[in-house]
């Protein structure tokens, strides 16, 4: 499926997978990664998933280190998963990430999950 990322004059273009391909068609609204000098090392990014499984919400806000892995929240609009980002960066950078059992608690998130070095559910392939 096609990953696009959504440009400051609203168009789209391809953007690649951090995983590799995904069966799931995504937009990615805001991406940003660290120096790979810096710790941790790692990228986040806001995406939009427009077919997800009944069971999950469309927007997640996708946090992935080097060292710990992936940490992700869904949201039901972007708008929420913006404010999630920089919720997460307030509350967790820096502090308890090193530990496995470290989950920061966000406010409006519908859910939460750490996966470690396994990648999340929607950059599974078919």
């Amino acid at each position: 499926m096609a990953r696009m990322r959504k440009n400051q004059d609203g168009s789209l273009t391809p953007s690649d997978f951090p995983y590799g391909p995904t069966e799931y068609e995504m937009i990615v609204h805001d991406y940003a990664g660290t120096n790979p000098d810096s710790r941790p090392d790692g990228f986040y990014e806001i995406i939009e998933i427009k077919d997800p499984p009944e069971e999950q919400p469309s927007f997640f806000a996708h946090f992935c280190f080097a060292d710990i892995g992936s940490i992700f929240y869904g949201f039901d609009s972007l708008a929420k998963a913006v404010a999630g980002r920089q919720e997460f960066f307030r509350e967790a950078y820096g502090r308890k990430l090193n530990d496995p059992s470290y989950l920061p608690t966000l406010a409006c998130c519908l859910t939460a999950e750490r996966n470690g070095l396994e990648r999340p559910w929607f950059y599974e392939t078919a």
